[in-house]
């Protein structure tokens, strides 16, 4: 690995580090502490969800790229994606029965949205781990960039959703 590597796997953490402190002008000054904390909530348990879903299925890429050769690498990686996408139903479904009987206190209208993010966080992880891995920087640093774009447009909708759902509710 050589310096440009290193500077640009620095460049890209650092840039999509810089999201959150990026949105938290936007998103206190918009939302009161209710809706900061219910935003909060969601990022919060869609995380927990992915990290549950993922059954270190990132760790095994990490592992297991350099000992396999590329077809069983190949095979192994399309077996991931099916356990993670089993089990992030599974979680998911879970999770949306536990909010629907009221074990899990958090507003009704954003259990949708977790899927969605969860399936999003869990493809970034995997995929984070193969690019890093395999040495692919750029892929790394697109996929992290990606990422916090991602980041970025996830928080403006669910700001424009709670918006919507204060105004209807008012």
């Amino acid at each position: 690995m050589n310096i440009t590597s290193v500077l640009k796997y620095g460049v890209a953490v650092g840039l999509s580090g810089l999201v959150p402190l990026l949105l938290l002008p936007i998103l206190t000054k918009s939302l009161t502490v209710v809706e900061f904390g219910l935003l909060s909530g969601f990022l919060v348990y869609a995380n927990l969800l992915a990290t549950f879903s993922m059954f270190s299925t990132n760790g095994y890429v990490s592992v297991k790229y350099h000992k396999l050769d590329a077809k069983q690498f190949s095979n192994d990686f399309s077996l991931i994606h099916i356990v993670f996408f089993i089990s992030l139903c599974l979680f998911n479904l879970l999770f949306f029965l536990l909010v629907m009987f009221d074990v899990i206190s958090m507003g009704r209208d954003y259990v949708y949205f977790i899927p969605l993010v969860t399936l999003l966080l869990g493809l970034h992880l995997i995929y984070q781990a193969l690019f890093q891995t395999s040495e692919a920087v750029d892929q790394f640093v697109s996929a992290k960039l990606i990422v916090a774009l991602v980041d970025i447009t996830i928080c403006l909708v669910i700001l424009t959703f709670i918006h919507s759902l204060a105004t209807v509710s008012r």
